[in-house]
C-alpha cells in the first residue's frame, strides 16, 4: 500500500471511531485524494498517514508523548502546504 492509500484507510479508521477531529478530516482527505499535487513529497505523506493512525486526543496530557495529538498533525499538513 501507498502512503496516500495508507493515509486514506487511517482517516477512514479513525473516523470509524469518532476520537479524529473533524476539522481535520477535509485537509487530510485532500492529501490522500491528491497523488498529484504532493508527488514527489511521500515521505511527508507516509509521516502523516503514520500520525493519523497513532493519533490520540489526550496525546498532549501526558508526562511521556506516546501518541500523535492535532498539533502534530496540523504542523505536518502546513509542510505540505495545506492550509486548515
Amino acid at each position: 500500500m501507498d502512503p496516500f492509500e495508507t493515509l486514506e484507510k487511517a482517516i477512514a479508521d479513525q473516523a470509524k471511531e469518532g476520537e479524529l477531529p473533524v476539522f481535520l478530516h477535509e485537509a487530510l482527505y485532500a492529501v490522500s485524494r491528491g497523488r498529484q499535487r504532493f508527488a514527489g513529497r511521500e515521505e511527508l505523506v507516509a509521516q502523516l498517514a503514520w500520525q493519523v493512525a497513532e493519533y490520540d486526543p489526550y496525546a498532549e496530557a501526558g508526562c511521556c508523548k506516546t501518541a500523535c495529538g492535532a498539533e502534530d498533525i496540523r504542523l505536518t499538513l502546513a509542510k505540505l502546504g495545506v492550509p486548515l
